[in-house]
């Protein structure tokens, strides 16, 4: 016994549970289910459901492609265990997705993500692709959502036999051509006999309407498909809108990706000019630190002579070296001027070894000299002079 089912409605929840309910019924009896797809697809986890309950079947199943197979309903229409599409169909494969309140949810990203394997999985086991071929379906060429196919492309990508497409005779592809693009808008008023009962046998069944309709639900059923199809256009459409807005972003991207290179390289250039004039600074402070060391050292040598020719003229005592240099260091001019009024003394050892009748002179002289020291320092710096460390 043979049994026919259709599923000519979206994917969701209720669609879901009575297309399932049917199933079990007909799986029941039947040794062979047809069914009959033509759904723009819907909800993943109902899908699967469907596609679950349509291989627990022990009858067996043929899927065919009526009209259109898309999202979901391309993995329902692969649960059969023979497949089949009419010469006019269109089977479309692309990614899950979540809706667009969802979308920047991470943990919706990671179920999307999980459904997104689970059906890559079902087209490779099914049809025999590679990893690579089926995310490469389900992505489409770039910019586009997914991938459509004709029933002769299907059949070049290996989803089914060339053999398994449906042929509709040339006669009734003229009248359906005619009925999808017509403008006569009374064609659904006229008689039933404007066909013979075979004609409108062999079109009810390359339209997938089991029994014998009449003229007026074979055109209701031309209607369907050919609403089916500017659906397809429509997406195309949209599609082709969102390649449109892509490539606008990608060439906007472009522009700010070389206005950034531009300002990198604008800093990069900056960058290396203070790290040169940084160096060119240090360099400078070290040769300053240099000279103004050397410049000291050079000050303490010129104390230090000063000092020490002052002590071999006998201007001033060895023992009160230190205490010179400390003041020297504070104000040199002054201890230069004050060193000029002390007059140089001559050793005076020598001419009282040479003459011993002038040590009372000498000595006098001695104590006339320290005297006219001291009165000469006085009227310099004062009487209540005191060297101090400046």
């Amino acid at each position: 016994m043979k049994h026919i089912l259709t599923f000519y409605t979206e994917v969701s929840g209720w669609n879901a549970q009575s297309f399932i309910q049917a199933l079990e019924q007909a799986d029941g009896s039947a040794e062979e289910i047809t069914i009959l797809i033509n759904s723009a697809g819907g909800n993943c986890i109902d899908g699967i459901s469907v596609y679950a309950a349509i291989r627990k079947c022990k009858a067996k199943v043929i899927c065919v492609i009526d009209g259109i197979a898309a999202s979901m309903a391309s993995v329902i229409w692969a649960a059969g265990d023979e497949l089949y599409m009419r010469d006019y169909a269109l089977l479309m494969i692309h990614n899950p997705f979540a809706d667009y309140e969802h979308q920047d949810d991470e943990q919706t990203e990671r179920m999307v993500e999980s459904f997104r394997h689970q059906l890559a999985t079902i087209y490779m086991r099914r049809f025999g692709f590679t990893k690579e071929k089926a995310y490469a379906i389900m992505n489409g060429e770039e910019g586009l959502d997914g991938t459509f196919f004709t029933a002769q492309e299907a059949a070049e990508q290996g989803f089914l036999p060339e053999s398994h497409i449906l042929q509709t005779p040339q006669i009734l592809k003229e009248r359906i051509a005619a009925l999808l693009h017509t403008e006569n808008k009374n064609f659904i008023n006229q008689k039933p006999n404007i066909m013979d009962r075979e004609t409108l046998n062999v079109m009810a069944l390359l339209l997938g309407m089991p029994g014998e309709p009449d003229e007026r639900q074979l055109s209701a059923r031309i209607t369907q498909l050919r609403e089916a199809e500017e659906r397809a256009k429509k997406t195309e459409s949209s599609a082709q809108e969102l390649q449109n807005q892509n490539d606008s972003l990608k060439q906007e991207a472009e522009q700010l990706k070389a206005q950034m290179q531009e300002q990198e390289t604008r800093l990069a250039g900056s960058l290396q000019t203070a790290k040169n004039l940084k160096g060119q600074l240090d360099e400078a402070m070290q040769r300053i630190q240099a000279f103004e060391e050397q410049e000291k050292l050079q000050r303490k040598e010129k104390i230090e002579s000063i000092v020490d020719r002052a002590i071999l003229e006998c201007r001033i005592d060895k023992s009160a070296r230190q205490a010179w240099i400390d003041m020297a260091e504070a104000n040199t001019q002054l201890v230069e001027t004050v060193f000029a009024s002390i007059p140089a003394v001559c050793d005076i050892a020598k001419e009282i070894a040479a003459d011993e009748g002038n040590i009372e002179k000498a000595k006098a002289a001695l104590e006339s000299k320290e005297d006219i020291e001291n009165q000469t320092i006085e009227n310099l710096v004062g009487k209540d002079f005191k060297f101090k460390n400046l």
